[in-house]
């Protein structure tokens, strides 16, 4: 690729420069960019624009960051950890870094976080963070996200798009990869979790399908929680069904077999089964070829006589013809009997069955996958006593956060005080948060509590913090807003401050509205603040909401206060001809983002001007996405008539 720029401009491609010649008389330089090895054509890539340059290494590889001039301390952190992040993935994937160089380059008013050009990702300048911001924010996994592309993506391409899982699920996972590597792992774990949720909700609320699904309306409807989330979490489920050490080898395998080529599921099959001498048909079939997940309703009894466990698990998914009658469940028993912890493993392979287990004495505490490495949903009831033992002693983050979620629900003073010292004093914060979501549920009875769940801020992290806000908020009284408005007064982190006034908002106090309204001057990452002072006019639902939100949908405003205004609009339900006539203009947006929450909001308040204008619309939308949900605006409305 050779590009000539002005003098001052520089031009980043694939692969290597070749060359740079400078034309003094003409005022320009050229750049000649050489791709050595064969990549797919979509990952061709030319940026240009006016950066400084910041250069480091990975071992042999030269590493390269360019930035806006003025932003260089911010282009160093955001870049910082991609030396451990290569060296990471070359040893888990068994496969060095493929290309000469890596380059990284923050542009603006691009459409997504990044994209992983091949040894030149293109990445979002909202990346680039203050410190201030910092908080609220990292784009670590962003930056390892893109970087492991090069491997899935670059390196082994989906041979179509209905195996996009191939690349996106792959580098999901890849984010808890290295997440685990630099924080240890029940940051994974957590990391994981979150993408798990990520994938139940669009399951619950939109759709279901088999990830490698070739169905679709317009292309981009593939890049979805299904295709990233999901995915990610059969890769995780493959390294437990397999091991660690064979996933490695099966992984080094297949890349090595498949290198600067295209690729199927089947071929990944066919790694794994050859490195581990297993048949593996029945795990790629129920979770890559077949929607849903197991819904497990799971139960226990002691029986003395046989000194036995009985453990019953049925699967309660409904059969519907993308989702399996039977998911088969390979995975671990957790028991602790007496002061022994016992691991047995079982394989539940029957829409119904008990097992039994003989054991010297009733075990005190039992869980079933307790590691949560099976994608599902379980309901699997356990005392009061149980909960607080496991919340207390169990090794393992996520258990420990299904046991402080769990205790909820009896809010007696054992279960309180268990979670306040979860609260206080676990070691991983996200069973902290875990903790105050519950105290915070369990507050919303007992209003006396809410000064001690303000006094748990203290000293803890931002994220920790930010649990406190949330608790207080479903608490409510004086004087849980008394503590809110302190925290929007004090608090450094806007997010907290912005979930702090959310919480006002649920009080339904007669100032809450004001309280929000005079914030909005605030400045924060991408809006963040706005975002959710909007959502806090939505939970008000006070009409006076209506003039603000409008305003904030003019141009004037950054784009993401813009698109939350406009989905606000639509959330807050109320028929306003000034607000249908905005949202009808608003489907022309020059952003696209705003373009589809208009179409969304008219069919939320079931407009009735939306039907035409959205087809009219639909006539001249050049992109896809927008296309989509624009179609989706009008099954809405069709749906509700």
């Amino acid at each position: 690729m050779i590009a000539t720029v002005p003098l001052g401009y520089r031009a980043i491609g694939n692969g290597r420069l070749i060359a740079r010649r400078v034309n003094a008389r003409r005022k320009t330089v050229t750049y000649h960019w050489r791709q050595d090895t064969a990549h797919p054509a979509y990952l061709t890539s030319l940026v240009v624009g006016k950066f400084v340059e910041l250069r480091d290494r990975a071992g042999k590889v030269p590493l390269h960051g360019y930035v806006p001039r003025g932003r260089e301390a911010q282009g160093r952190e955001l870049f910082r950890k991609t030396p451990a992040m290569i060296e990471s993935f070359a040893k888990v994937f068994g496969y060095p870094y493929p290309y000469p160089k890596y380059a990284q380059s923050t542009v603006f008013d691009f459409t997504y976080g990044g994209m992983e050009n091949t040894g030149a990702t293109t990445l979002t300048v909202r990346a680039l963070l203050t410190p201030e911001e910092a908080l609220d924010q990292t784009y670590e996994t962003l930056i390892s996200h893109e970087l492991a592309h090069q491997w899935w993506g670059d390196l082994v391409t989906c041979r179509d798009w209905s195996e996009g899982w191939l690349n996106e699920g792959f580098a999901t996972y890849s984010e808890v990869v290295f997440w685990e590597a630099e924080h240890g792992r029940d940051e994974a774990d957590f990391a994981r979790l979150e993408q798990m949720c990520s994938y139940l909700v669009e399951d619950s609320g939109d759709y279901r399908r088999p990830i490698v699904e070739n169905r679709y309306r317009y292309p981009s409807d593939i890049f979805d929680r299904h295709l990233y989330e999901k995915g990610a979490c059969v890769v995780h489920m493959l390294r437990a069904t397999l091991g660690d050490a064979v996933w490695r080898r099966s992984l080094k395998r297949y890349l090595e077999r498949h290198a600067f080529g295209a690729v199927e599921t089947s071929d990944l099959r066919r790694a794994c089964e050859e490195e581990s001498g297993r048949n593996l048909t029945w795990f790629f079939d129920q979770w890559l070829y077949r929607g849903g997940h197991p819904e497990l309703k799971v139960s226990r009894e002691w029986d003395e006589g046989s000194k036995a466990l009985l453990l019953s698990v049925e699967q309660v998914q409904e059969p519907d013809g993308v989702t399996p009658s039977v998911f088969r469940i390979p995975t671990i028993l957790e028991l602790m009997v007496g002061e022994k912890r016992l691991r047995l493993p079982i394989d539940i392979k029957e829409r119904k069955e008990t097992i039994q287990i003989p054991l010297p004495s009733k075990p005190r505490y039992v869980a079933l996958d307790p590691e949560h490495d099976v994608m599902k949903l379980m309901d699997f009831p356990r005392s009061n006593e149980e909960l607080r033992f496991g919340l207390a002693r169990s090794s393992f983050a996520l258990e420990r956060i299904r046991c402080a979620r769990e205790l909820a629900a009896y809010g007696d003073q054992a279960a309180i005080g268990a979670l306040f010292r979860a609260a206080r004093g676990d070691r991983f914060w996200g069973v902290r948060i875990a903790a105050l979501a519950s105290l915070g549920e369990i507050g919303a009875r007992h209003s006396d509590l809410v000064d001690r769940v303000f006094d748990l801020a203290k000293g803890q992290k931002a994220r920790v913090r930010r649990a406190v806000a949330w608790a207080l908020g479903w608490i409510g009284g004086d004087v849980a807003l008394k503590h809110l408005k302190r925290i929007v007064a004090t608090e450094e982190s806007r997010y907290n401050a912005g979930l702090a006034l959310l919480g006002i908002a649920r009080t339904k106090r007669q100032d809450a509205f004001e309280i929000l309204r005079s914030e909005l001057g605030r400045e924060s990452h991408r809006d963040v603040l706005k975002q959710l002072i909007f959502d806090g006019m939505v939970a008000l639902k006070d009409p006076r909401a209506i003039p603000v939100l409008l305003d904030h949908t003019r141009p004037e405003y950054r784009n993401e206060a813009r698109e939350a205004a406009t989905k606000s609009l639509g959330k807050l339900g109320i028929a306003d001809d000034r607000v249908e006539a905005r949202l009808i203009e608003l489907l022309r947006d020059p952003w696209f983002r705003v373009r589809s929450a208009a179409a969304r909001s008219l069919a939320k308040l079931k407009s009735p001007r939306a039907d035409a204008a959205i087809r009219e619309a639909l006539q001249g939308e050049p992109m896809d996405m927008v296309l989509g949900a624009f179609e989706g605006a009008l099954d809405e409305l069709r749906a509700g008539r």
